[in-house]
């Protein structure tokens, strides 16, 4: 996955312009601790965590609204009803607003998530609202009331890529439910959102990434902490003789960077291993999909990093796809990929 946070916090708190009064889980900080302490299972994903949702344990299925991996959710559309007289005041539809960035300058435009929908919609004592973060803004957290289901959506904060922060109020739904938040690290933004839904939106869990001055991490950070599949000497990545492979990375914002990119491998044992050295080729593949750099290698000293030199100059997914140069006999074993020297 790339370099994500995935958050919630675990207990009811204020926020925003009341000041002083937050007493947070920050899952960024000893998330393994915190998950024992709760009794809840934790997930590790590279540096990240996996907690609880916000909200009920019901829900028959999940919708997932995702701004994918070169956007942020700057905005989002609310609508809050009863269904019927008795029944309490929820809220029924959400759908976030995603924005494209480039380090931490905003793209030009604007698009739309999937829709997360209750299965029984309402129109008594509605509401609804779609606010937006300024330009160079993202969400950082969203202000909730939830208890069994998603009461009310209260407020948006956003921040900008030095922390700068900006409020905005939604007020969509119903009275009920304890005061939660959905809130990034410090230096985060919201890219993802899960719903639970069944006749009504059950819970939300929601993902971050590194956004603006956190997201200028060193070269070699970004590919460690992204990159995908990460063989290891262990469980190296096989190449078989004329095919290949391709590992991903995410460069979050540092861009315009000189750097190599490569690999530890070797041939494996049914191949003659080091009586058979490796060839093979690396190329590397920018975000829109062109090979920007490439190298051939042939039978390299045993026990060394072949690599390749190339300009990281955008944010975005970037690739290293390895070919094994071999025509019949001798698969290639991926122990290792590094990056950022």
């Amino acid at each position: 996955m790339s370099a994500m946070t995935v958050f919630n916090h675990l207990q009811p708190m204020p926020s925003g312009p009341i000041a002083g009064q937050r007493c947070t889980w920050r899952v960024a900080f000893h998330a393994t601790l915190v998950a024992v302490l709760v009794g809840l299972p934790a997930v590790l994903v590279g540096a990240h965590t996996t907690i609880h949702r916000v909200g009920g344990e019901g829900g028959t299925a999940t919708v997932v609204m995702d701004c994918g991996p070169d956007a942020f959710m700057v905005g989002l559309s609310a609508h809050g009803a009863r269904d019927n007289p008795i029944a309490p005041n929820l809220v029924r539809k959400l759908r976030f607003a995603c924005r494209t960035f480039s380090g931490a300058t905003p793209g030009s435009s604007t698009s739309q998530t999937r829709e997360a929908a209750a299965g029984v919609q309402g129109s008594l004592n509605a509401s609804q609202s779609s606010v937006q973060c300024p330009q160079d803004r993202v969400i950082h957290s969203l202000e909730i009331y939830a208890g069994l289901f998603i009461d009310r959506i209260a407020k948006v904060e956003c921040r900008g890529p030095s922390s700068q922060q900006t409020w905005l109020n939604v007020n969509v739904g119903g009275d009920g439910g304890s005061r939660q938040f959905l809130e990034c690290p410090n230096g985060e933004g919201l890219a993802k959102v899960e719903a639970r839904i069944g006749s009504s939106i059950d819970s939300l869990k929601g993902n971050c990434r590194p956004f603006g001055e956190a997201a200028q991490q060193p070269l070699t950070v970004q590919i460690d902490s992204t990159l995908i599949p990460r063989p290891t000497g262990a469980k190296p990545e096989k190449i078989l003789p004329a095919k290949a492979a391709v590992f991903s990375f995410r460069i979050a914002g540092t861009v315009n960077r000189n750097t190599s990119i490569g690999i530890f491998g070797e041939t494996d044992l049914l191949g003659g291993a080091a009586t058979n050295p490796p060839e093979f080729k690396l190329e590397v593949i920018n975000p829109a999909g062109s090979v920007v750099a490439s190298r051939t290698v042939r039978k390299p000293p045993a026990g060394t990093v072949q690599s390749v030199s190339v300009t990281i100059n955008a944010a975005g997914t970037w690739k290293l796809r390895v070919t094994n140069l071999k025509k019949s006999y001798g698969a290639l074993d991926v122990k290792s990929v590094s990056g950022g020297a």
